[in-house]
């Protein structure tokens, strides 16, 4: 007769649920790693999450605009997580959120806003970053180059056309996956740095964002706590 298996209790924690002191009004990857070591101390022996994909508009973690990507909302937007930053910049946006700091709702338009405007200072600076750091950026974006170029892609067009409008109601020139990518080549024959610029920024940021939860990962490990995921059974219609 076979044993029986060993049985866990866990607790489910939406990414978006846990907070600390210091972070920008929603859960991030550091708050997610203070909730393991609560885990572990109280030998809870499993967290699951919601998906973590980049949400739609909607802000459903089932309405994700990729299947692979992450969303940024839940990066930890400090110092020694994002390189290129600096304290006063990070506690200007905390003082640009006022009250969506302490909202009892996450307040995504602000939230976003304010992180969006920490990740473009960081990529804007990520040049004079360390070299062992763009090294290992080069190695993420060799790696995931099946999904990657098309995601950024239509993040790019998503920015170019309007965030809040679906791909259909985009120009016949960007209507299905091959005019997209005619439509991108033209652009580049144009100003391909500008265009490279954005495309570049947009992996940057996934980047930082499986750095982060794989630093989550590790840290879960090292605590001897499983992490559950969320199959995104809901990718967004209007998704790449």
């Amino acid at each position: 007769m076979h044993p029986p298996e060993k049985r866990l209790a866990g607790i489910l924690i939406p990414a978006f649920s846990p907070r600390r002191d210091g972070d920008l009004g929603i859960g991030d990857t550091l708050a997610l790693r203070q909730w393991i070591d609560w885990a572990s101390d109280h030998r809870v022996g499993f967290i699951q999450l919601l998906p973590i994909n980049e949400n739609g508009t909607d802000e459903s973690p089932y309405s994700g605009i990729s299947s692979v990507a992450l969303d940024p909302i839940y990066l930890a937007c400090e110092v020694s997580q994002i390189p290129g930053l600096e304290e006063a910049e990070i506690a200007n946006a905390r003082e640009c959120l006022k009250g969506a700091l302490h909202s009892p709702l996450v307040d995504y338009p602000a939230v976003r806003g304010a992180k969006r405007n920490l990740l473009e200072l960081a990529w804007s600076r990520f040049d004079k970053a360390d070299k062992a750091l763009v090294r290992e950026f080069k190695h993420f974006r060799k790696t995931e180059e099946e999904w990657l170029g098309d995601y950024c892609l239509f993040r790019y067009l998503m920015e170019l056309h309007g965030e809040a409008k679906t791909w259909n109601e985009w120009p016949e020139s960007c209507s299905n996956p091959q005019r997209a990518r005619e439509f991108l080549e033209k652009r580049r024959a144009v100003d391909a740095a500008v265009v490279d610029y954005r495309l570049d920024y947009f992996a940057f940021v996934q980047w930082l964002c499986f750095r982060q939860w794989l630093g989550v990962r590790a840290h879960a490990d090292a605590r001897g706590v499983k992490l559950m995921g969320d199959v995104p059974i809901g990718i967004s219609w209007h998704s790449c």
